[in-house]
């Protein structure tokens, strides 16, 4: 637990508890929209019980999948304000606003969720489809965690004309429950990295995800110059990372991983997208459903009896569309500042920071002030 400086005379501000978990790319984005919320905050983490580490719980107001022994004090007095997202810490908000009457207010990055009514503002980026309701305000990307890089030690750049200066980093996710990522996936990517490469020595920077046997098969089919950065359990593997993204001249960035696709967008390198397949033809189908509820860019919507019928869907709320990866793809593409891999990489990339984190911040500000209304 942390309570950010500076302190305030009691009653003078707002209280507002940070909700975090184990996911550094989504704790980045709560951290984001907190700092440059500036007000002062406490973080609470809270970390699953271990058959929930990867396994999801029924979503609902509860705390029964926390591990209370190794989370922070979910205790009264409660907070004004919760900033939370993602499933476990968010069903946590939930039980707290219960327990506190109601008067807890909760500002959530990331998808609709259920129990709409009951959070005052839900901040949802281009790969979430959502309903038209006024709590909900949609942007481009992934809020920007800009203000912790200002502030944070970074990796230092490669020398003038060091040969890491020339590496394309191979940026690694693994399996999710849409996507495949095996060692024919490896094998696939390995080729098509090659073939669009122009001969540049490769930098492989696995990831707690990556399956075992897709890094024996990276480590057993290194091509010459290049090397791998494997994540290992308990190590300081977040360097590799951090390193490549600084040091290396291109990246490829294997597509179930959001938030490495976009740090490497906001470092403004050359992106090459590695599409991973779909587990099977359902799961194709059901994409194809959900990006054709998916809106453009200015807020337009996808024509066809297609997408009507996912239109509908989505506004009844009777269920909830889990996030689009083909419109988060589609937006980088449209916009120049990413390309397929199977196209090879763009002769230019283009990227012009969103203005989308100062407009989350006027909404969640509203939030705050709301509470002292």
């Amino acid at each position: 637990m942390h309570d950010t400086e500076p302190k305030e005379t009691p009653g003078a501000r707002p209280v507002i508890w940070l909700l975090l978990a184990d996911k550094q790319g989504d704790n980045k984005q709560v951290f984001s929209l907190a700092d440059n919320l500036g007000y002062p905050y406490q973080t609470r983490f809270v970390y699953p019980k271990s058959r929930f580490a990867k396994g999801k719980p029924f979503f609902r107001p509860s705390v029964a999948h926390i591990d209370l022994a190794r989370s922070d004090a979910i205790a009264p007095p409660w907070p004004e304000v919760i900033i939370t997202i993602g499933r476990r810490p968010t069903m946590a908000a939930l039980w707290i606003r219960r327990r506190s009457g109601g008067h807890t207010r909760i500002i959530l990055i990331g998808r609709q969720p259920r129990y709409l009514r009951e959070f005052a503002l839900v901040i949802a980026s281009c790969q979430y489809i959502t309903a038209h309701d006024p709590r909900i305000v949609r942007i481009a990307l992934p809020l920007d965690d800009g203000l912790r890089r200002v502030n944070a030690p970074a990796a230092a750049p490669a020398p003038p004309g060091h040969a890491a200066a020339t590496e394309t980093a191979l940026l690694i996710g693994g399996p999710t429950r849409s996507f495949r990522l095996g060692v024919p996936e490896a094998h696939e990517m390995m080729r098509l990295a090659t073939l669009h490469g122009g001969g540049a020595p490769l930098r492989i920077v696995t990831s707690r995800r990556t399956p075992a046997d897709v890094c024996a098969w990276f480590s057993a089919n290194l091509p010459g110059s290049s090397r791998l950065c494997a994540w290992q359990p308990g190590a300081h593997t977040t360097s590799d990372y951090a390193e490549a993204l600084a040091q290396c001249a291109r990246f490829i960035v294997t597509g179930d991983s959001v938030s490495m696709i976009c740090d490497v967008v906001r470092e403004g390198k050359a992106l090459a997208i590695y599409r991973l397949p779909m587990r099977n033809a359902l799961y194709e189908r059901w994409h194809r459903l959900i990006l054709a509820a998916a809106p453009i860019d200015d807020g337009r919507v996808r024509t066809g009896w297609l997408a009507a019928l996912a239109r509908r869907i989505v506004d009844s709320r009777l269920i909830r569309l889990p996030r689009s990866f083909d419109a988060f793809y589609s937006y980088l593409f449209r916009h120049g500042s990413a390309s397929d891999l199977a196209e090879g990489f763009l002769p230019a990339y283009s990227f012009t920071p969103e203005q989308d984190l100062e407009r989350a911040t006027q909404h969640a500000r509203r939030v705050v002030q709301a509470c002292r209304a």
